[in-house]
Order: C-alpha cells, then structure tokens, then sequence
C-alpha cells in the first residue's frame, strides 16, 4: 500500500499542487518556506483528518481563500492471485467555519474515525520528543494507535466506551449519585476488557522495541509499563465504588481506561526527568519504528513514515539506520530536507525539489 498521488488545492502556501509519489523513498528538498512541512502535513491530514502543526483552521487555509481540499489516491496491494492494482480516494475539505466534508472513493462519510485504518501513518519531526513530557494523552492515543490497527474489536468497544464514559460524567456533574451505578457495570466491564488489549498490544510490542533501543540509546537502561488507569489491587468496578465521592465532587470519572498510560523510565525514574531532548527524541524515534515493524509483523500492513528535516533529529550514523530500517519494511517514506547531502544516498528515491515560489520545476 502506498500514496501515489497527492493533490492540493488553498492548502498553506500551494495554491494547486499535484505531486505524483514514490511507493519507496521520497525527499522533498528546498529551502525553509518552501513548503516541504506542508506535504507533509497535507498527508497527515488524509491519515488522522486533522493537523499535526495547529488546531487553528485559518492558518492552514491559503490566505484570502475561504477553504482547502488534500486529495489522495492510494494504491493498494492486489489480494492473493489477483494481478489487478486496487486502489481507493481519499479526499478532505475544511473551510473558515470548520465545517469539514471527507470522501472515501467519492462517497462522504460520517467523522474521521472512517479514515484511520486506511492509511496509517507515522510522524517522526522536531516536536516527536513530546511524546515522552507532554502527559498520558498522546502516550495513551500512541498506544490506541497501534491496538486499533492489530485489534480488530477495539473501535466499537472503544465507542461504546466513550460513550458510556459520557453518560457517567454528565451525571456526576449534575450530582445524580442514584443514576451513577447504572453506568458503573457496563463501564468496568467495557474498561477491564479495553485494558486486556492494550496490555496483550504492550507485551508483544515491548519486545519488538528492545532492539531499537538497544542500538539508538545503548547505554541507557529503559523500561516501559502499561498502566491501566486504575489500581492493579482493584477490579475497575471496585475502583469506581471507592472513587465516588471524589468523582462527584470534581464532576468527572477519575479511574478507569481513559485514564491509561504508557509509563517510561530511565535509570529507575520517569524518563522524561533524565534524559536529554535528544535522547528523547532517539527513544520516540525507536518507539515509532518498531511500531511500524510490529504492525507489519503482526497485521501485514505498511505504513506511511513522515520524516521532517531528519538531519535536525539525528546524527549521520543514526541517519543511515533509521534509513536502512525503512528500506527493510519496504515502506513508504517521505522525508524532508533543506540540503540533499542531509539524507544520504538513498535507493529507489524520488527528488522533488521546491523552489520558494512553491513550485516543483522537475523530478528524478
């Protein structure tokens, strides 16, 4: 599976833009404002349906323009004994209000949940190092991320958790002690089997990580923990029952799975006390590959790496691994760089250079 062609149209700096891709290494070199983070960032938008650089619509929309549209054709890999390519479209607007219109294969579909198990997607850039010191969201989300496409049960369990989750907090806000037990049975039965596959996805992919960060960060001794959000003493419908008063008086749900996270530690203590932000940035690095690896093992899908000015990220020799990892998976891979030289002789590749009047004058 691969993106094969991107089209942009009042997307950031690109008034209309067509680029067809590489389904092995793509570079997009140029110098700063030309537009190479944009791709980039058009392409998350048709994984996630969302930015990865602002929640602000406006600053994404092309100024004096009143929308934007990224438009994608993915080809797909043919099933067994079938020699014919498959493909499907993709296709999101958004315009100032933030009224947002997504296609699948010319058809519009209800919310961007219908989009994430079509292209998955990795993002490595200068903010990866977040992930380790910006709070449990976006190591839980990471997480969620990898059981969705490996487990198949989890999006409606996740729904209906949400849901019900909902339900729960609305109560507790309005003081309604008698209505809380209604939602209490299904919520620990849904939350204590949400925890079973996150912890199963955690246990297997740990093992996948280990040679990432054996050979990115040798001489650091990390250690990773799931934790589910509630006491390991405790069943969740235990934990709530003692909670309650407290949920009450703060108006929400204080345990249970959305509390869940990814625990880190470096030398004994939470990694994000200890390390530097390079090192950080090396273990989010190796985090992110080996869950790309764990999903080819495991789902026998490819995923969409997203590098952006990499030589900010690592070294020459931390280049060349990361590079030969990807190489390996056979994915695809869409770098950035403002000097060719930063990416190294690359095979299979395709050069799209970007000149500042946000052209693409030729390809190789």
């Amino acid at each position: 599976m691969h993106l094969a062609r991107l089209e942009l149209t009042h997307f950031r700096c690109f008034s209309k833009q067509i680029l067809a891709l590489s389904p092995h290494f793509n570079v997009f070199v140029g110098k700063n404002g030309t537009g190479k983070t944009a791709i980039l960032e058009a392409i998350y938008y048709l994984g996630f349906g969302k930015s990865f650089r602002t929640h602000l619509i406006r600053r994404v929309i092309q100024r004096d323009q009143s929308h934007f549209s990224v438009f994608g054709k993915v080809e797909l890999a043919p099933p067994e004994g079938d020699p014919l390519q498959q493909h499907l479209s993709l296709g999101i607007q958004q315009d100032t209000t933030g009224e947002t219109c997504i296609r699948l294969n010319g058809e519009t579909v209800a919310s961007r949940a219908d989009l994430l198990g079509l292209l998955p997607i990795q993002l490595i850039n200068t903010e990866s190092y977040r992930l380790i010191d910006s709070g449990p969201i976006p190591r839980r989300e990471f997480v969620d991320w990898g059981v969705f496409h490996v487990k198949p049960a989890f999006l409606p369990l996740w729904r209906r958790l949400r849901h019900n989750l909902k339900q729960r907090n609305a109560a507790l806000k309005q003081k309604l002690r008698s209505h809380i037990p209604s939602w209490d049975h299904e919520l620990a039965e849904l939350g204590e089997t949400l925890a079973v596959l996150r912890q199963d996805y955690c246990d297997h992919y740990f093992q996948t990580l280990k040679p990432f960060l054996e050979r990115l960060l040798p001489n650091v001794p990390l250690s990773f923990r799931y934790y589910r959000g509630w006491s390991a003493d405790s069943d969740l419908k235990t934990a709530l029952e003692a909670h309650l008063d407290r949920d009450l008086a703060v108006g929400y749900t204080t345990v249970g799975p959305h509390r869940g996270d990814l625990h880190c530690h470096a030398y004994g203590v939470p990694a994000e006390g200890v390390l530097s932000r390079g090192q950080q940035k090396l273990l989010v690095i190796a985090m992110r590959l080996a869950q790309g690896l764990f999903l080819h093992e495991t789902a026998g899908k490819g995923v969409i790496y997203l590098l952006d000015d990499m030589a900010a990220e690592l070294d020459a020799a931390n280049r060349a691994f990361v590079l030969e990892v990807l190489a390996s998976l056979k994915s695809q891979v869409l770098l950035t760089a403002i000097d060719r030289q930063d990416v190294g002789e690359l095979i299979s590749m395709t050069e799209i250079f970007l000149n500042e009047a946000h052209l693409v004058p030729r390809e190789t």
